[in-house]
């Protein structure tokens, strides 16, 4: 009996370091690495970093990787395109995945993608959001990066007849819009004229219009009827003489346009 009862003592020592590992917290920690300004239409290289920053293996871990989205119902879309993702993350609608299993203590393991984004009117960002088994501290959990573009240069140089390709709506905040609901889209053409007028081919009744460009990468123009603007477009220039912007009417709705030269 006294054998036994020794033996015991002498284990539970042995015992304490895995109660104390389980007991430990796990805390892990996410960045997300952006590649600064990108041109429009290109792909910008994003990485997470998700660095188990504990004393004990994390389990389970996983990150979400979250996108600007178009405005359309009742189904929304990815707001660009999503290339070179890495192997573990899948495609979730307009969510990725990203199933990472467990990471050692003190170590980091990084996640990469290809963003190609499209002009939208409202500034977008991406954010990546990572989840582990019992994580005791989420402030550390989640990253966000904006999604910077730049734009052509491309000077008129006028007359310059155009394409106007248009969706209309409420709420629209990119072409890109129309891209991913081709079935809604229009299009009528107009010319740039040398004095900083609109003219319409073809229609004997139009509203006046004019046009101007404060840089090479902007156009504005503006549809006037009975002295009061019921149409005004801001465009930016987006590569192969085009310009992508929204157009704002004298209603509730308004429309994205893409002019092309």
């Amino acid at each position: 009996m006294h054998r036994y009862f020794a033996a015991l003592t002498l284990s539970i020592p042995c015992l304490l370091p895995r109660f104390a590992e389980a007991a430990r917290p796990t805390d892990i920690s996410v960045q997300l690495l952006s590649p600064g300004p990108v041109l429009v239409g290109a792909p910008g290289r994003y990485e997470v970093v998700v660095e188990n920053v504990s004393r004990r293996r994390a389990q389970n871990v996983r990150v979400q990787i979250h996108f600007p989205l178009t405005a359309t119902s009742p189904r929304a879309y990815i707001l660009g395109e999503v290339t070179g993702a890495d192997a573990r993350c899948y495609d979730d609608g307009t969510v990725f995945e990203c199933v990472l299993g467990h990471l050692r203590r003190g170590k980091s393991t990084r996640i990469g993608f290809d963003f190609t984004a499209a002009h939208s009117a409202v500034p977008g960002e991406i954010r990546a959001v990572a989840s582990t088994t019992n994580d005791t501290d989420l402030g550390n959990n989640e990253a966000s990066a904006p999604v910077e573009l730049v734009y052509y240069t491309q000077p008129l140089s006028p007359p310059a007849a155009a394409t106007v390709t248009f969706c209309s709506g409420q709420g629209l905040i990119a072409f890109y819009d129309c891209v991913v609901s081709p079935g809604s889209t229009g299009s009528y053409p107009l010319t740039l004229e040398v004095n900083g007028t609109v003219s319409f081919p073809g229609r004997t009744t139009a509203p006046t219009g004019t046009w101007s460009q404060s840089a090479p990468e902007d156009l504005h123009i503006e549809f006037t009827s009975q002295g009061r603007v019921v149409m005004s477009f801001d465009g930016k220039a987006i590569g192969g003489a085009c310009f992508d912007g929204l157009a704002t009417f004298s209603s509730p709705y308004n429309a994205a346009y893409r002019v092309c030269f």
